[in-house]
């Protein structure tokens, strides 16, 4: 008898939720009407064309939004927005937006992200990079990217642009409560993170050392065979004495001719240097001098280092 009055409760609850639901979709569709009404009387008015627009397509209508319909208030709100002299409302950055949004519903998830930096450009061209409306545009146009490009950097600045304006806005945080969103961040830079390491699975170090290059294939806290990515920040994470007290332990290097293991001395000789560089010439190109880089070989090559490390590896066993 429980069984059956607590279904009955829950059939109840399911009933009255739908018809809820039934009757919040009927009061939204009925205020998307009244927009389209509105819109239609004041045909100059941009900033009712562009309501209408996103009253017809509002998220919580589900599969009744109306995205062609939705069109016609969107193409007359672009048009008043291009004529404008002075733009005014952030009329054209709201139309780019709903641009965008059209197109990601339609799958076109290209054209949704071009729109989408559109609308940060006319918003920061309008009220200027430290507007609230600005940040606000800039923070959700970064996220759409980042869920649909491939190049996950795209989408990546502008979030991280976004929290460094409003941090470092004169004057104070334009937005008092951003930080209430910081898990976005938080996910971008783990979406960020999870794309780098990716990206270097057939990453490999190497040093110059007079006319001769070494590949790097274990330090303390890395060794070929996984990606190369966070290989050096434990390092960076240690104090400077702890630092300066295991400085050169468990390198291991290759060269043209063999694999070795260096001595903590011979180790410490073996610092990644970064290369210098100047701008020069007519054609801008990079003149760069002897340094540490990373070198990408080919999956077949790097197999086959990783398999020679472990066959040193296995040999060397103290």
């Amino acid at each position: 008898m429980k069984k059956i009055a607590a279904l009955l409760v829950f059939l109840g609850t399911t009933t009255c939720h739908v018809m809820a639901q039934k009757i919040n979709i009927d009061s939204l569709l009925k205020k998307a009407e009244e927009a389209v009404i509105l819109a239609d009387k004041n045909p100059k008015d941009g900033l009712k064309q562009i309501y209408a627009a996103e009253a017809l397509t509002n998220y919580a209508l589900n599969d009744k939004r109306d995205f062609d319909r939705a069109e016609i208030y969107t193409n007359r709100a672009l048009d008043i927005a291009k004529k404008q002299k002075v733009m005014k409302d952030t009329l054209l950055a709201k139309t780019y937006l709903m641009m965008a949004n059209a197109n990601m519903v339609a799958g076109s998830y290209s054209n949704a992200c071009d729109y989408c930096e559109m609308a940060i450009d006319a918003s920061e061209k309008e009220l200027g990079r430290f507007s609230p409306f600005t940040i606000y545009t800039r923070l959700l146009g970064g996220r759409t990217i980042m869920v649909v490009e491939p190049d996950l950097r795209r989408g990546f600045i502008h979030l991280l642009k976004a929290f460094y304006d409003n941090d470092n806005a004169p004057g104070g945080k334009p937005i008092t409560n951003l930080d209430r969103l910081n898990s976005y961040l938080n996910f971008a830079m783990e979406q960020m993170i999870a794309g780098h390491t990716n990206s270097q699975r057939f990453g490999v170090p190497v040093i110059q050392k007079g006319e001769k290059s070494y590949l790097i294939l274990q330090t303390r806290d890395w060794h070929i065979g996984q990606p190369l990515a966070n290989w050096v920040a434990p390092n960076m994470l240690r104090s400077p004495e702890e630092r300066e007290a295991h400085a050169g332990e468990n390198i291991v290097v290759a060269d043209e001719d063999n694999i070795k293991a260096l001595t903590k001395e011979e180790g410490k000789s073996m610092g990644f240097e970064f290369p210098t560089f100047s701008l020069k010439g007519p054609s801008h190109e990079l003149t760069i001098d002897p340094g540490s880089f990373i070198l990408y070989l080919n999956p077949e090559s790097y197999q086959r280092t990783v398999q020679n490390y472990e066959e040193f590896k296995k040999n060397n066993k103290k």
